[in-house]
């Protein structure tokens, strides 16, 4: 048989799903037909996998545009709102600061009016939170049998360092340790 295009007919409901997850996803309709009949034919797996694989696809596609979405909003509230003020302050002095230089913000709580923001902010990052922990499941079950194993090394390697707390060397309130001086000024 030669390659090329065959008719086959969908109903509506068919057509109208396809068409969204086109969108949505941007993933080929005709692609995914032909790689859900390839795999049918060669017994690999099923068409029901092909289009819970197809879904999950799609629906991260989705998650990255909402997360991207959510991240603009969060970044024009702080800049339109919270810290406009620095902004203008900084337009109207004249004084700009070398952008290689990373600007240390504030506490969002100290700057005027924030607390009108703070609700939606919560809002945002919530949903955000709730993003990441879905993107975390669908790629869990895109990739049921990858692994990282240098991953479990640098925990074991790590992680210990990370658990343990430090501790003062100061024994007791008459012996001084660490970079104390005996008048205990810090050295």
């Amino acid at each position: 048989m030669k390659d090329g295009s065959e008719r086959v007919w969908l109903s509506g409901e068919v057509r109208a799903f396809l068409r969204r997850c086109r969108e949505k996803s941007g993933v080929s309709v005709s692609g995914f037909i032909r790689d859900c009949v390839l795999r049918r034919l060669s017994d690999e797996c099923g068409v029901d996998a092909d289009l819970e694989r197809f879904l999950l696809l799609s629906e991260l596609a989705g998650l990255f545009e909402e997360s991207a979405s959510l991240r603009k909003s969060q970044n024009v509230i702080l800049a339109n709102f919270v810290y406009l003020r620095d902004y203008v302050r900084e337009l109207v002095k004249g004084d700009f600061k070398n952008p290689a230089f990373v600007q240390v913000r504030r506490s969002i709580l100290c700057y005027p009016g924030a607390e009108k923001a703070l609700p939606a902010l919560e809002r945002l990052l919530g949903r955000r939170d709730q993003i990441g922990q879905r993107m975390c499941e669908v790629i869990a079950k895109l990739y049921p049998n990858t692994s990282y194993d240098q991953l479990g090394l640098f925990m074991d390697e790590y992680g210990s360092e990370r658990t343990q707390r430090s501790r003062s060397l100061r024994s007791d309130k008459n012996k001084f340790g660490g970079g104390e001086k005996h008048d205990g000024q810090v050295a």
